[in-house]
């Protein structure tokens, strides 16, 4: 005579088992997903160094405040690369270096 096989409950085992997996595989994806674009505060350092003031600086005009905007948005937006920001705060050179980016992607005019 066969007895029905009725669901019970996971073991302790079982449970431990799904907790590692579940565990190893959130680790895998966050490590998998490092930014490789800069973010809002790189991208604004990056447009203050470029036009050469800052957005503190009380004689900023609004014209400067623009130009300011525009770089921080274009740098978030196509977005540029974290090599263009690391040649920007190596070299001291933000104009060259933007240069140096558009010539190697292509895309920026």
């Amino acid at each position: 005579m066969r007895v029905a096989r009725t669901l019970s409950s996971p073991t302790s085992a079982t449970r431990g088992r799904r907790a590692f997996i579940g565990l190893t595989f959130s680790a895998l994806v966050l490590l998998g997903c490092d930014r490789k674009a800069p973010g809002p505060v790189e991208c604004s350092e990056f447009a203050e160094a470029f036009v050469g003031y800052s957005r503190e600086d009380e004689h900023t005009t609004p014209r400067g405040q623009a130009e300011l905007d525009d770089m921080t948005h274009l740098c978030l937006t196509v977005p540029f690369d974290r090599a263009l920001i690391a040649c920007a705060r190596s070299t001291h050179q933000p104009r060259a270096c933007f240069d140096l980016y558009k010539q190697r992607t292509r895309q920026v005019p």
